[in-house]
C-alpha cells in the first residue's frame, strides 16, 4: 500500500493479511464493486480489475495479483471515502475466488465474504483441548453460563484462543442462561453462532469491519440484547426526497401456523417442540405445518423450544422486505455514519404499491446501490 490513496470520494479495496490485518495493497477498481453487509449473516463483496502490462504502465500486472490473491490468506476491504484512515469500511472479509471474466481486456474478477465465514472453519472445541480424545473429561467440551448475549461472547473468545484474528470482542456479560456445546460434535463456531441469533431472544450480531489508521483493518464485534440498535435519534427518509426508490417484495411462501423443531433421539425417544398461533386459522387460514429438522442433534429441550418459538415467530406472518436505495451524499445522514441496525423512519407519500404513511423499520442491512453514489437499506418487516 502506498503512503497515500490518490482517490476522491468514492470506493476503493485494500488487501489485507487475514491473520493480522495488516494492509499490504490496494486493488485498482475496473467498476463499481458489489458488497452487502448484513446482520447475523456472512456478508458478501466482489471487485473487478483490469490486468495490466507486464510493463506496470497502468494497473496491476498479473504477477502482482498473483501475490495478493492468496484465497484465505489474504482478504479485502471494501472502502468509501477519500483515502484517509478514518474511511467507511462497507464489508470487509476473506479473499476466496478469482474469476478470469474476460481476456481482452484482461479483467478479473475477485469475490470473498465478510468476517462470519472464518468462524465457520473453526470448530466449537474447547481452545484448551490436548486433541488426545473427544471423550475424555474436560476435553472438546464447552460450557458457559451467562445471558445469550455474553454466551455469543464466549463462543468469540474461545474461537480467538484458538485462531487470533484482529477482531475486538465486548467486556465480559453476566446472565444465568447455561449452554453445553459438545466437541464431539464437531460442529462450527460459525454454526453454534448462527443458532444462537435464531433462538426466542437471540441476539443481533454484526462483524462490524473498520480502519485504524495505522494501516490495519478490524472488525469489531457488535452483539445486541438482544437487537442491535444505534443510540441518537431515528433516522428520517422521506419518499419523494432523499429516499429514490423503494422496492418492497411481500413473501408468504413459508409462512405457518405451527412449528415442530425435532431434536436429537431415536424414534419414538426423538426430542421436540411445537409453537403455535392459532390467531391465523381463527382468522380463516388453513392449518400450515412446518417441521424444522436443521437441530436434529440437540438434546437440551429448553433450547429445542427456544428454537421453535424462534422459528414461528419469524414465519407466522408473511415477510415484508424492502429495498430502499437513498443518496450516500445525504447532507443530514451521509453514508457512513450509521450502520445496520439502526432506525429509520420512512416518510412515503403517493409511492406506487406502498399506502402513505410513516413507517419505522430497523435497517437490518446495507448494500451498493445500482449508480455511483447510492447505498440500498435492507428492511424487514412483518406484515399485519
Amino acid at each position: 500500500m502506498t503512503s497515500a490513496i490518490d482517490v476522491e470520494v468514492g470506493y476503493y479495496a485494500l488487501v489485507y493479511l487475514t491473520v493480522s490485518g495488516r494492509i499490504v495493497d490496494e486493488i485498482p477498481l475496473q467498476a463499481m464493486p458489489q458488497w452487502n453487509q448484513t446482520i447475523d449473516a456472512d456478508g458478501t463483496w466482489s471487485i473487478t480489475t483490469q490486468i495490466g502490462p507486464d510493463d506496470g504502465s497502468s494497473g496491476k500486472t498479473k504477477t502482482e495479483l498473483h501475490a495478493v490473491t492468496d484465497k484465505w490468506r489474504h482478504s479485502v476491504a471494501i472502502c468509501w471515502g477519500d483515502g484517509s484512515g478514518t474511511d467507511y469500511v462497507c464489508q470487509a472479509g476473506p479473499l476466496t475466488a478469482c474469476q478470469l471474466v474476460s481476456e481482452q481486456p484482461p479483467i478479473l474478477k475477485i469475490g470473498g465474504t465478510g468476517f462470519w465465514p472464518l468462524l465457520r472453519k473453526l470448530a466449537q472445541i474447547a481452545s484448551t483441548w490436548p486433541g488426545v480424545s473427544l471423550a475424555q473429561a474436560g476435553g472438546a467440551d464447552t460450557t458457559y453460563t451467562s445471558s445469550l448475549q455474553g454466551i455469543a461472547v464466549a463462543i468469540l473468545t474461545n474461537a480467538l484462543a484458538r485462531q487470533p484474528y484482529p477482531l475486538d470482542l465486548p467486556g465480559p456479560i453476566g446472565g444465568t442462561a447455561t449452554q453445553t456445546y459438545f466437541g464431539y460434535e464437531l460442529i462450527s463456531a460459525g454454526q453454534r453462532l448462527q443458532e444462537l441469533t435464531q433462538g426466542e431472544g437471540g441476539p443481533d450480531i454484526l462483524l462490524k469491519p473498520y480502519l485504524t489508521g495505522d494501516g490495519h483493518v478490524r472488525h469489531q464485534a457488535l452483539i445486541g440484547n438482544p437487537t442491535l440498535a444505534t443510540s441518537g435519534r431515528p433516522l428520517v427518509f422521506d419518499y419523494p426526497g432523499n429516499a429514490v426508490s423503494i422496492l418492497p417484495t411481500d413473501d408468504g411462501s413459508n409462512l405457518s401456523t405451527t412449528t415442530y423443531e425435532k431434536g436429537g433421539g431415536i424414534e419414538y425417544a426423538t426430542l421436540w417442540a411445537r409453537s403455535s398461533d392459532p390467531s391465523l386459522t381463527d382468522d380463516g387460514w388453513p392449518l400450515l405445518e412446518n417441521v424444522d429438522t436443521s437441530h436434529s442433534g440437540e438434546t437440551v429441550q429448553a433450547t429445542l423450544q427456544s428454537w421453535s418459538d424462534g422459528t414461528q415467530a419469524l414465519t407466522g406472518r408473511p415477510i415484508a422486505t424492502w429495498a430502499v436505495a437513498v443518496a450516500q451524499d445525504d447532507a443530514d445522514y451521509p453514508f457512513g455514519s450509521y450502520d445496520a441496525g439502526a432506525t429509520g423512519i420512512y416518510n412515503v407519500q403517493e409511492h406506487c404499491w406502498l399506502l402513505d404513511g410513516l413507517y419505522t423499520q430497523r435497517i437490518l442491512g446495507l448494500q451498493n446501490g445500482s449508480e455511483q453514489g447510492q447505498v440500498v437499506h435492507l428492511l424487514q418487516t412483518m406484515e399485519d
